[in-house]
């Protein structure tokens, strides 16, 4: 079977995605993180679409698994975990199947009618210059349905892990931010009903059927491809000189990301990547 056709990802955030870390301090992003793990890092990284698609064309939807050689390998549970530095325990959060614009308002605390037009998701610039810059309430005061600086500060927090989460983790073709990305990530934030949840689940959960829907034919990769990207460079790119055991707790995977691997040499398109992993000896894994 010919390997799969690009696959269209979004790899290359917005200018605002990428401006947003800046605006915040580090202790407002070592809040998030605590959630979303060291996300404002996924900028840094730089994905060759080619071995995703390779992954893809591997991928073998009855066994969960990339059927890679005469080997099964799959990312696990404590694979993504350990990557974010995030916790598996907790209620497994779900994705909402649709988006509910009403819904979104609601909990980030903006108008309907500054939305006006959208459909399924928002232009990140809207929520960027609203609750990036930190006269963002000053200047849009109006477009609030609450009039306390207080609460905009708490929100501001909640609206950069809605957008980091719907940029890495729950991409749009569109590369807008899906409305449902709010109520996951207000969940996690808040937890549901008193109990502490895991994105965890969800995220693999995602990258799971994304493969299996490129699999059958779609032209989007809509999980969490960097995700997947540094997991599969981890095992097949390492570079020799970085030990088999690393520090999990505490250690920045994504940041170190560029030093623990050997990106120079990859195949530079899907169908030669294909060949690359199927030729693979045992000692060449990690």
């Amino acid at each position: 079977m010919a390997c799969p056709r690009r696959i269209y990802q979004l790899l290359i955030p917005s200018t605002e995605v990428q401006q947003w870390p800046t605006f915040m301090l580090p202790s407002e992003l070592n809040q998030v993180a605590q959630f979303l793990g060291p996300i404002g890092d996924f900028k840094q990284i730089k994905s060759n679409n080619y071995l995703v698609e390779a992954l893809v064309h591997l991928w073998d939807p009855e066994c969960t698994a990339f059927r890679i050689g005469n080997r099964q390998m799959t990312i696990t549970l404590e694979e993504v975990a350990g990557l974010l530095g995030l916790p598996t325990r907790g209620t497994a959060l779900v994705f909402p199947f649709a988006s509910d614009k009403a819904e979104f308002c609601q909990i980030i605390g903006l108008k309907e009618s500054v939305l006006r037009g959208s459909d399924q998701g928002v232009a990140v610039n809207i929520l960027f210059e609203r609750f990036a810059p930190r006269d963002g309430f000053e200047r849009h005061v109006t477009d609030f349905v609450f009039t306390s600086k207080a609460v905009w500060e708490r929100k501001r927090l909640l609206v950069y892990g809605v957008v980091m989460a719907g940029t890495y983790l729950f991409p749009r073709k569109d590369q807008k931010i899906a409305f449902k990305s709010a109520k996951i990530v207000n969940d996690l934030f808040l937890g549901i009903q008193g109990k502490q949840c895991s994105i965890v689940p969800t995220i693999l959960a995602d990258i799971f059927l994304a493969c299996t829907g490129c699999r059958k034919g779609e032209k989007f990769f809509h999980g969490a491809n960097l995700v997947l990207y540094i997991w599969a460079t981890g095992h097949f790119k390492r570079q020799a000189s970085v030990a088999d055991s690393l520090l999990v707790v505490g250690y920045n995977w994504v940041v170190t990301h560029p030093k623990r691997v050997n990106e120079g040499d990859l195949p530079k398109n899907a169908s030669e990547c294909v060949d690359y992993l199927e030729t693979l000896q045992d000692f060449n894994i990690r």
